[in-house]
């Protein structure tokens, strides 16, 4: 009983309804949540609304919580005010899920104008599902009208004429059984149990606009992207993510007289590489939230294999910080100051010979090849020497295996299976013959990291 502004009154009672067992759910699924709350009438004196909140908890911690405030009040002399609360709580994705089962404790709380109480409690289980692997995909530019696909456990690879409109550049929308392919063009095929659709699922055509040319990347978004995968596409004037259905989610749109090269994602912000209209070289920022551009500095290139509009380079980092690297070895490193102060330090990398491949893997190591030591570095703190020049790399993140393209003085490229901590070679039983300028990606049951 609670006694205040002369009211008398007994607590609100509160009941789930759903769920009442104890269930088990999967994660990024939508649960739907009821609960009753039977609020007795004061025996005299008037009461307020009564309030009422929900928590979702794990060990202590709020996952969730909801609150609200029933529309009525009881009435003096009344019956019970009983009111029906129904809620929809969506489980956090895999990638934000601890691995195995997390235990959830949820609460009901009602507390009416009196601040007496009522509260019930229920108990569930989440999920969260082992990240998997179901091997690589691979084209080659040079013969683009087929697919090829090495499943994980398999000694024979296969392969799948299509019509694939251009095939430079090929991503795996993990979950969403979906391979993006791109080279003027951007294509999307299923591929239900394996077996890739026999025509594109959606096409889109290159934006209108005065920089032309083929598209520069198609990426997997950031591991901490939440929610479905993404895909980033780099066309020669900007950067859009987008989703299995071909919907764009951002723009990151340049300046008329920037072309692309490459972008990243660092420390919550887009980064670009560009060349101006005046072929200098120029690093980027935008806000990844809203596509606002932050910032940008700009240099004068200076190895001959990065000068004029073919030039080659690329991006990588260091602690955090933006890195272009030109064809000799040079690099231009953009660094930001705690203070605010910005620069841009230059400096030669390790090892001899122009370089023939770099850029950044999804767990963000960078790595770059050399052609005259046949060497490979991740961040330059932690040296691992590859004996082979390498082309591609794509990442297996559930088995914690890499695929390299090596492409060794006097024969055909192959690809070879190394342990991702380490770069050594996984014993296999196939040896991948591909072209030279193939692209590649694994394909995973979900998004996110293990």
């Amino acid at each position: 009983m609670a006694w205040g502004c002369q009211t008398e009154k007994a607590p609100p009672e509160v009941t789930w309804i759903q769920p009442t067992t104890a269930p088990t759910w999967s994660s990024d699924a939508m649960v739907p949540l009821k609960f009753v709350i039977a609020d007795p009438p004061p025996s005299r004196g008037q009461s307020e609304p009564t309030e009422w909140r929900v928590n979702i908890e794990s060990n202590g911690s709020v996952w969730w919580s909801a609150s609200g405030t029933l529309s009525s009040r009881p009435t003096a002399g009344g019956p019970f005010l009983v009111d029906t609360v129904s809620l929809q709580w969506q489980t956090p994705a895999a990638s934000n899920l601890p691995p195995g089962t997390s235990e959830l404790l949820l609460t009901a709380l009602a507390t009416d104008g009196e601040g007496a109480t009522g509260a019930d409690f229920v108990e569930a289980t989440v999920e969260s599902v082992p990240l998997s692997s179901s091997g690589l995909w691979w084209v080659d530019p040079l013969n683009p009208t087929a697919l090829h696909h090495l499943p994980n456990g398999a000694s024979n690879s296969v392969s799948f004429e299509r019509p694939l409109l251009g095939a430079g550049h090929i991503v795996h929308l993990d979950g969403q059984s979906l391979l993006l392919l791109g080279e003027t063009n951007l294509s999307a095929w299923a591929i239900p149990n394996g077996l890739p659709s026999t025509e594109p699922s959606w096409t889109i055509s290159a934006p209108l606009v005065q920089q032309t040319g083929p598209i520069r990347f198609i990426r997997r978004a950031p591991l901490d992207t939440p929610g479905e995968a993404l895909a980033y596409v780099g066309w020669p004037d900007r950067v859009q993510s987008l989703n299995a259905d071909g919907l764009v989610f951002s723009t990151w749109l340049l300046e008329i007289e920037e072309t692309l090269l490459d972008a990243t994602v660092l420390d919550g912000q887009l980064v670009c590489l560009v060349r101006t209209n005046a072929s200098e070289l120029r690093l980027v920022r935008f806000e990844r939230s809203n596509g606002a551009r932050l910032g940008s500095i700009t240099w004068t290139p200076e190895a001959s294999g990065t000068m004029g509009v073919s030039g080659m380079a690329w991006l990588v980092s260091l602690d955090g910080d933006p890195v272009a690297l030109e064809s000799d070895g040079t690099f231009r490193r953009w660094y930001l100051e705690a203070d605010g102060n910005t620069g841009l330090q230059s400096g030669a990398l390790a090892g001899e010979g122009d370089i023939t491949a770099a850029g950044r893997l999804e767990s963000g190591v960078s790595w770059f090849s050399r052609s005259g030591t046949y060497r490979m570095e991740t961040e330059w703190n932690q040296e691992l020497v590859h004996p082979t020049p390498i082309l591609v790399v794509a990442e297996d993140r559930a088995n914690s295996h890499l695929w390299v393209l090596e492409n060794p003085e006097g024969s055909e490229p192959q690809w070879k299976r190394l342990d991702a901590q380490n770069w050594t070679e996984v014993p296999s039983t196939l040896l991948l013959q591909t072209g030279a300028h193939s692209a590649a990606t694994l394909s995973h049951n979900r998004a996110g990291p293990l």
